[in-house]
């Protein structure tokens, strides 16, 4: 035998294939695990609820349930305190309506009308002087629980319109009158309307003022203002030559101005 060949391996002993069996070498294959199929993994993978937990989802809904009907029931209540507030409104709003209306039929068929009457001149028999007369008269059917009056009285000569003595004012808060109406009387100073000689008859007196009332409904009315003069006797020639006697009366201070202008230009001396 030569040095070259191969020698052969030693065999191995009883213990040493033990050893191989019970110890196979880490360089062999591992063995491969095959998963169980889709419906045997759920059998094994998977925890079967049990009957709490089923309770448990049956009472989340009922839960639910209840939950949502107390707010359709909630929104329900709601929507019908909106609908019934909103007809109490317009019922209010209806009935304030026909108080208003109600009111103002009242008022324009039965509220105190208070006017102030145009002014005379008349004789005192007591003082056998002339005094000015002034009224004011209530043309509605309730009483005025009060009215208020401002008023000047003054004299100048007539038609120049001289003052002749300083004026009189007064201002007066006349209590609660009816269908009677109030009046004030006043002395006039040096003044004859009554005198029938014609030439002497050279005053006028003026009437001014404002005055205001309650219409006896609470309503108080603006003030209204007045004004009236009184013509002298006066006498003017006519166009066809022949005269025009008049005067001894109170007319508005507008009209007095213009016939004032008239008689200075055309009466006669």
């Amino acid at each position: 035998m030569t040095n070259n060949q191969p020698i052969p391996p030693s065999p191995q002993s009883e213990s040493n294939a033990n050893n191989d069996a019970t110890h196979p070498n880490s360089d062999a294959v591992p063995e491969v695990k095959i998963p169980p199929s889709h419906a045997g993994y759920r059998v094994t993978c998977e925890k079967r609820r049990d009957k709490w937990d089923v309770a448990k989802i049956v009472a989340e809904f009922i839960g639910l349930g209840f939950l949502i009907a107390y707010t359709l029931y909630t929104a329900g209540i709601y929507c019908a305190n909106r609908k019934a507030a909103e007809a109490t409104q317009n019922t209010f709003r209806e009935i304030q309506k026909q108080t208003t209306l109600m009111k103002q039929q009242l008022v324009g068929t039965m509220s105190a009308i208070v006017i102030f009457q145009e002014p005379r001149i008349t004789n005192d028999p007591m003082t056998n002087k002339e005094i000015l007369v002034m009224q004011l008269l209530n043309r509605g059917h309730v009483v005025s629980p009060e009215a208020h009056i401002t008023v000047e009285i003054s004299t100048a000569s007539f038609p120049q319109l001289v003052t002749l003595h300083p004026s009189q004012s007064y201002t007066i808060t006349v209590p609660q009158f009816g269908e009677s109406g109030w009046s004030k009387n006043y002395p006039l100073q040096d003044f004859t309307p009554q005198d029938t000689h014609f030439p002497s008859q050279r005053k006028a007196v003026t009437v001014s003022g404002k005055f205001g009332f309650d219409n006896g409904f609470g309503d108080k009315i603006p003030e209204q203002e007045f004004c009236f003069s009184y013509i002298g006797s006066y006498n003017t020639k006519n166009e066809d030559g022949g005269s025009t006697s008049g005067g001894g009366g109170f007319v508005p201070c507008d009209e007095f101005r213009d016939r004032v202008s008239y008689i200075s230009t055309h009466q006669l001396k």
